[in-house]
């Protein structure tokens, strides 16, 4: 007679694989809106830095050619914008694209104030955008980002 050998087989039993695939699932859930807040907050660096490098620009041309800055062009005339289609050099505020294209970027300019807006496109929250305002005879500036909780709002602003 021959004996007939059982296999030694290491293998997960159904109840230890569900347990392992459902700690999965929940830690998953956990963590996707954590780290999808993390990725607009990203995006919202770039459009913080470009409203950053405008009141700079809208300060320094006011400066260098005494007279408030009308334009993209205007302020191109202290240093390149870039922008998702090349230059921003229109001879009007109208909105630009961001070079990553996540965000639309105006200026409205009022006397001696200007207020800068960064609105998200595509998919991204809306409460993730960025304002600021320069005024340019005091020379006040202020940077007001959105997250989770709420947008920016200019009535927050004060310059």
């Amino acid at each position: 007679m021959h004996k007939v050998q059982k296999a030694n087989l290491h293998a997960f039993t159904l109840p230890e694989l569900l347990v392992t695939v459902s700690i999965l699932g929940i830690l998953g859930s956990v963590t996707t809106p954590a780290l999808l807040g993390q990725l607009e907050r990203g995006r919202q660096g770039e459009a913080e830095t470009l409203i950053s490098q405008l009141i700079t620009q809208t300060s320094a041309f006011n400066d260098e050619f005494g007279k408030a800055a009308e334009s993209w062009r205007d302020l191109d005339a202290i240093a390149t914008i870039s922008t998702g289609d090349g230059t921003a050099d229109s001879s009007d505020f109208e909105a630009i694209t961001t070079p990553s294209g996540n965000y639309s970027v105006s200026i409205t300019k009022s006397e001696n104030s200007y207020t800068f807006a960064a609105t998200p496109k595509g998919n991204a929250s809306s409460k993730y955008n960025v304002i600021g305002c320069s005024n340019i005879a005091t020379g006040a500036s202020q940077i007001i980002s959105g997250d989770s909780q709420a947008a920016a709002s200019a009535g927050d602003l004060k310059c």
